[in-house]
C-alpha cells in the first residue's frame, strides 16, 4: 500500500500503551478506519514478539487509558453500556484476566478526562461534575434537570474558558478514588477543587494510599499560580512551586515522584524545561536532570526505582534518556525518535524485567512498536514487535542534513526525496515547517506525512530552525520573542543548501506549515518571492487577534510581554504586517472548532483585499490538528495536491471530488 491522500486514513495507529503486572503482555489501542469514521480498538501482544498480537472483542465498545491490574485483569475508559443522554458520560470497564465480557463499574456523566490506576486495585478519576453536586447521583441529577429544560448556557467567572475539546463550565474536574471491589464507594479527594485541576495530571501510588496532582491557582489579572501538591491521609499540601508542572509519575516503591517542570518564561528570557524530583516523605525536591540541555518530556520509572527514563529532542530526533535518581548521571539509551506528542503512545517500561516499550518514529519507515532490552548497558538491542508496517510501501529515500545559519550556527533537517529523481530528471521541492514551537519535524509520523508528496514526485524538506527544541538553550534563546529575527532566515537557509542538489528543480519550490509552521510560512510568504505556492494550515496571521481567541489567553505574554502595555512587540511578530509584499498564490486550510478561526478569516479577507490568488479550505467539524474525520484527512491532502500541481508544476486546477 502506498501513502495517498486515500491510504493515510487505512493505516492502524497505536494510541495506547500500557505492559502487564507480569510483564508478559502488551494492551494497545489501536485507531482504524472504520466506514466513514475512526474507531479504536484493543489489542494484545506478547511483550516478547513470540506471537502476533491479537484484536480482543469488548462488545462494540472503544477503549482508552488502559490499565493493567497485579491479577492480570485490565481497566479502561470507554462509553457507557447503555445510550447516555449526556453527550460526555464516560464508564469505567474491567476486563477480567484471559478476557471475557468487561464489566461496567461505575458511570460519570461529565465524562473522566483521565484515569490512573494502581496495581493494587486502586483507581483515581479527573471526572467532570457540577461544583454543587456532592457525588455523583446528584450530579447526573443536576444534568437532568438542565436537559429537561434544554438549558445549556455556562457563567465564566475566570479568564479561561476552554481548552481544543471542552468548556471549562458548568462542570468542572475532581478528583475520585475508589477500590475495584468497590466501585460504589468513592473517596472525593478534591471537593472544593473549583477550577484548580483544569487541564492537570494526577499520578497514583502503588498502595493507593498518595495521590500527587498538577494545580493551578487563580491570580491576579487572569494569570495563575502553578504548583504540584500531594494529596494523602493528612489532607492536600503543595510539594512544588515556582514552575508548570506537568506528567507526574510516582516512584514503584512509593518514595518519590517526577515530574516535568516548566521554568516560565519572560520577554528577556526563554522559557526552559527540567526533570523536578520531591521526595514524598521529606517533601523535598530537586532539579533531577540539572544542566542538561535538551527538553526533557514523558518521565517514566525503571522497575527497580532507581532511574527515571524520559524522551528528550535531540536535533531532529527524540531518543530515549535515563537518569540516576542518586548520582543525577545521564546517558541514552535508544536512538530514535520516541516523543508521544499528539499520538498519546507515551514509552513505558516493564515492570518486572529490564526492557522498555514504545513506539518509534523514523521518516525511513512506518512507526514501529519496539521493545528495548538491557537498557541499563551500552549494548541495548531494540526489536521491532510484530504489529502493522510491513504493508505499507514508502515511495522515497529518506536522509538528513546540516547547514549554517546567517549567524553561524548549525541547524538539521530531514530530507525525503522521492524516487526516481536526478540531474537529468530534477524534481520540485516542498519547504515544511514544524508546529509548536515547542517541537520539530518527525514527532508524528502520519499527523504530517512527507510521503503522500513524495509518492507525487515532489522532495519535501522538514527543517528543523533555530526555535526548535533539539539544540539547547541558547538556540531557543535566539528565537525568542522575535519570532521573525532568525526562525524565517533559518529555514530559507536550509532551503539554499537543500537547492544545490542537481537532483532538485531550484525553480520549483513551495513552502507550507502547520500551527506555528503555518505562522512561519505565512512569514516566507510576505519574505520571499522564490515560491511558487505557499500552503498555511492553522497559522498565525495576527498576534494582536490572538490573545482573546487563545485557550490560554496569558500564556503568550510570558514571550511577547504585556499587550496593553506593549503592543509593539505583538504587532512586530505579526506576519500580517508584510501583506503588501505577498504576491505568491496561498492556500488556507483551517478546522471551523479551532479557537485560531479568526485568525483564517482575517488572513482570507485580507489576501482577497489585496488580490492575492488564494484559497480558502474550511473543514467545520475538525478542530486544530485536522486529524478528526477520515473525509477531511483526505479532502486536505487532495486539496494540498491539486493546488501544488497547479501553481508549481502549471497543471489545470482539479478540485478534488469530494468538494462537490
Amino acid at each position: 500500500m502506498k501513502v495517498t491522500p486515500e491510504t493515510l486514513p487505512q493505516v492502524p495507529k497505536i494510541r495506547s500503551l500500557a505492559v502487564s503486572a507480569d510483564g508478559g503482555t502488551l494492551a494497545l489501542v489501536v485507531q482504524v478506519l472504520d466506514g466513514a469514521r475512526f474507531r479504536d480498538t484493543f489489542w494484545q501482544a506478547a511483550a516478547d514478539g513470540s506471537s502476533p498480537p491479537r484484536e480482543v472483542d469488548l462488545d462494540g465498545l472503544e477503549p482508552s487509558q488502559p490499565a493493567y491490574l497485579a491479577d492480570g485483569s485490565l481497566l479502561f475508559c470507554s462509553a457507557p453500556p447503555e445510550p447516555s443522554p449526556e453527550p460526555e458520560a464516560r464508564s469505567v470497564y474491567l476486563l477480567p484476566p484471559g478476557g471475557g465480557t468487561p464489566r461496567c463499574l461505575l458511570t460519570v456523566p461529565g465524562g473522566i478526562s483521565a484515569m490512573e490506576v494502581a496495581p493494587s486495585g486502586w483507581v483515581l478519576l479527573r471526572a467532570w461534575m457540577f461544583p454543587k453536586a456532592a457525588d455523583l447521583a446528584e450530579d447526573a441529577a443536576t444534568g437532568a434537570r438542565r436537559a429537561a429544560a434544554g438549558a445549556d448556557a455556562v457563567l465564566f467567572e475566570e479568564l479561561e474558558t476552554r481548552d481544543e475539546g471542552r468548556l471549562f463550565g458548568p462542570r468542572l474536574p475532581r478528583l475520585l478514588r475508589f477500590h475495584v471491589d468497590a466501585p460504589d464507594t468513592q473517596t472525593d479527594l478534591t471537593p472544593a477543587a473549583g477550577s484548580g485541576l483544569v487541564e492537570s495530571d494526577q499520578a497514583i501510588s502503588p498502595d493507593g494510599e498518595r495521590v500527587v496532582t498538577t494545580w493551578k491557582k487563580v491570580a491576579p489579572y487572569g494569570f495563575r499560580d502553578y504548583s504540584l501538591e500531594l494529596i494523602d491521609g493528612s489532607g492536600q499540601r503543595a510539594i512544588a512551586v515556582d514552575g508548570q508542572f506537568t506528567a507526574p509519575a510516582i516512584s514503584p516503591d512509593g518514595r518519590f515522584v517526577v515530574t516535568e517542570k516548566l521554568n516560565v518564561g519572560t520577554p528577556e528570557r526563554a522559557e526552559r524545561f527540567s526533570l523536578w524530583l520531591v521526595d514524598l516523605d521529606k517533601e523535598e525536591g530537586f532539579d533531577l536532570t540539572g544542566d542538561f540541555p535538551l527538553w526533557t518530556d514523558v518521565p517514566f520509572w525503571s522497575a527497580d526505582s532507581r532511574f527515571v527514563y524520559f524522551v528528550a529532542d535531540e536535533r531532529g530526533h527524540a531518543p530515549i534518556f535515563r537518569v540516576n535518581v542518586q548520582t543525577r548521571e545521564i546517558e541514552k539509551v535508544a536512538q530514535g525518535s520516541f516523543a508521544a506528542v499528539y499520538s498519546g503512545a507515551r514509552p513505558c517500561a516493564s515492570p518486572v524485567e529490564d526492557a522498555i516499550f514504545g513506539v518509534r518514529y523514523s521518516y525511513a519507515e512506518v512507526p514501529r512498536l519496539v521493545r528495548i532490552d538491557g537498557p541499563a548497558s551500552p549494548g541495548a538491542r531494540v526489536t521491532t514487535l510484530p504489529f502493522y508496517g510491513d504493508e505499507v510501501e514508502l515511495d522515497g529515500v529518506a536522509s538528513e542534513m546540516t547547514c549554517r545559519t546567517k549567524d553561524d550556527f548549525e541547524i538539521h533537517s530531514h530530507l525525503v526525496m522521492p524516487l526516481g529523481a536526478s540531474a537529468e530528471a530534477p524534481v520540485p521541492l516542498v519547504l515544511w515547517a514544524h508546529g509548536g514551537p515547542r517541537g520539530w519535524n518527525a514527532q508524528n509520523f502520519w499527523l504530517r506525512c512527507p510521503y503522500f508528496l513524495a509518492e507525487r514526485g515532489y522532495a519535501v524538506l522538514m527543517v528543523n530552525p533555530g526555535r526548535s527544541t533539539g539544540y539547547g538553550q541558547a538556540l531557543l534563546q535566539r528565537g525568542w520573542s522575535d519570532h521573525a529575527a532568525h526562525i524565517p532566515d533559518d529555514l530559507l537557509a536550509a532551503l539554499d543548501e537543500a537547492v544545490k542538489r542537481p537532483d532538485i528543480d531550484a525553480g520549483k519550490l513551495a513552502a507550507m506549515g502547520h500551527s506555528f509552521g503555518g505562522y512561519m510560512a505565512n512569514w516566507l510568504a510576505g519574505r520571499s518571492q522564490q515560491f511558487k505556492a505557499v500552503i498555511i494550515s492553522e497559522g498565525v496571521w495576527s498576534w494582536e487577534l490572538d490573545q482573546g481567541l487563545s485557550a490560554k489567553p496569558t500564556m503568550w505574554e510570558e514571550e511577547l510581554g504585556d499587550p496593553y502595555q506593549n503592543p509593539e512587540a505583538w504587532a512586530r511578530n505579526s506576519p500580517k504586517q508584510n501583506l503588501e509584499h505577498i504576491s505568491t498564490p496561498m492556500l488556507i486550510l483551517h478546522g471551523g472548532k479551532s479557537h485560531l478561526v479568526p485568525q483564517a478569516l482575517q488572513e482570507w479577507t485580507d489576501l482577497i483585499r489585496h488580490d492575492v490568488p488564494a484559497k480558502f479550505l474550511f473543514m467545520p467539524e475538525e478542530g486544530h490538528f485536522l486529524n478528526r474525520k477520515p473525509s477531511d484527512i483526505v479532502i486536505y491532502h487532495q486539496t494540498v495536491l491539486a493546488f501544488l500541481d497547479h501553481h508549481v508544476l502549471g497543471k489545470p486546477w482539479v478540485q478534488p471530488a469530494l468538494l462537490g
